[in-house]
């Protein structure tokens, strides 16, 4: 697994890493504090899937811009 990218938008820390597989976005999640896969869910949704648990955020949530932001920055990379 290679680190393709680093930083930090508005308090949500990221990481986005490349598998064999695939490119994958790694975030810790704003309201549980716990470092997840960052997913894009049906519609305007976004989950942050945790070893055992998962949070959800639609569109109405603050974080839900820069969570965004974040998802959008896998696509430049690759």
């Amino acid at each position: 697994m290679e680190v393709l990218e680093e930083g930090e938008i508005d308090g949500i820390q990221y990481k986005i890493i490349a598998t064999p597989y695939a490119t994958v976005v790694k975030v810790k999640c704003p309201r549980c504090g716990k470092w997840g896969n960052l997913r894009k869910d049906r519609g305007k949704r976004f989950i942050i899937v945790h070893e055992r648990s998962h949070c959800h955020f639609g569109w109405t949530r603050d974080a839900f811009e820069v969570l965004e932001k974040i998802y959008r920055r896998k696509f430049r990379i690759e």
